[in-house]
């Protein structure tokens, strides 16, 4: 299956147990392979934060959506004052 980088930039991302993470938004390339190394997803068009997935995390692609590894994102933990804390993803370096 072969899928355009529009219809890439588009795609919904979830992990395999079912959370949404928000939609691709850009690709980090391995030039001297050329190859895809990490998929940046962005929950909302005016969030900031975004999240690295590295294409190892990657479970499944299909023209629906994308499904990650549940890894991808660290458990909510709860704050000192009681407030919880935001869910971010896990680093993921880049091959060399």
């Amino acid at each position: 299956m072969r899928i355009s980088f529009r219809q890439l930039k588009k795609l919904p991302v979830e992990t395999k147990g079912g959370k949404v993470l928000g939609r691709v938004c850009g690709v980090v390339f391995e030039i001297d392979g050329q190859l895809v190394a990490q998929y940046e997803v962005s929950p909302s068009l005016l969030s900031v934060k975004k999240y690295l997935i590295s294409r190892d995390q990657v479970m499944s692609i299909s023209a629906e959506k994308m499904v990650v590894s549940d890894g991808v994102v660290e458990v909510s933990a709860w704050g000192k004052g009681g407030e919880r804390t935001a869910v971010t993803a896990e680093p993921a370096a880049m091959r060399e």
